[in-house]
């Protein structure tokens, strides 16, 4: 584990949005049923079913997890995306221009979806995603928490894939940036989280990240503290127990209201 106060800077230096698609996120990887197809079913089904609505979509932390976005594409008028890293903020924007050179999705949605029909779906969600990211803007992370840019409008809803597991190096810090992020949507709005359960470590090529490792009823404690009522939990078990470059024990997918200010 690395010390706490390097945390940041490694991460910082390190932390390469672009590589972990393409080592995590294509088929054949084995991490593509837990990264790609089970979040994304999951989104969708809670975005479309409800269905969530609103002016503005709020996605922290996005920068390998921009396929999440395209359930709600037509739900909402707007997104912005919040990103810690320069360079993740480029890939976002890369993806937007359409740069033939990073990271398509186009592959992952044929091998999710057999059916034509649905393929084109799904293209055509990723089109006007693309469209509706009117602001990328960069928010600053420390080792006590993630501090949301000050200056944007509350949000109907927030997306948070993953990211808190990288950015927190303790449970003090993941309480803050969960509020932090509370503060961000408004009451009555409603939050979708992804947490890693159990996990320390995530190989990067050959360098060793470390992670906040952090259980289930921990994960509900803070939600629910900073201001949430939990609508739905679901506890997904790694599908491939011998991925040896990532140590986590499951997936928790959260569904949240925001009930009150905290």
């Amino acid at each position: 584990m690395a010390n706490m106060s390097c945390w940041t800077s490694l991460y910082g230096d390190w932390f390469d949005a672009e590589r972990i698609l393409f080592e995590y996120f294509t088929m054949g990887s084995g991490g593509f049923h837990d990264a790609v197809a089970q979040p994304l079913q999951q989104v969708d089904r809670v975005v479309n079913s409800i269905p969530l609505k609103g002016d503005l979509l709020i996605a922290y932390g996005i920068s390998t997890g921009t396929h999440l976005l395209f359930p709600a594409c037509n739900n909402f008028k707007e997104i912005i995306v919040v990103d810690f890293l320069d360079r993740n903020i480029q890939l976002i924007e890369k993806w937007q221009k359409k740069d033939p050179k990073t990271f398509s999705w186009k592959r992952a949605i044929e091998c999710l979806y057999e059916n034509e029909e649905e393929r084109e779906k799904w293209f055509e969600r990723e089109e006007k995603t693309r469209t509706i990211i009117k602001q990328v803007v960069r928010a600053e992370f420390t080792e006590e928490a993630m501090h949301a840019p000050p200056s944007l409008p509350q949000a109907d809803c927030l997306f948070s894939p993953f990211f808190l597991n990288h950015l927190c190096p303790t449970k003090e810090a993941f309480a803050t940036s969960v509020k932090n992020m509370s503060s961000m949507l408004k009451v009555g709005g409603h939050m979708l989280m992804h947490v890693f359960i159990g996990a320390t470590f995530f190989m990067q090529g050959n360098f060793k990240l470390p992670m906040f490792c952090i259980d289930e009823e921990s994960v509900k404690k803070v939600v629910s503290k900073s201001g949430f009522v939990i609508l739905e939990t679901e506890m997904n078990k790694r599908v491939n127990p011998k991925f040896s470059t990532f140590d986590f024990t499951a997936i928790m997918f959260l569904f949240a209201c925001k009930e009150r200010d905290v």
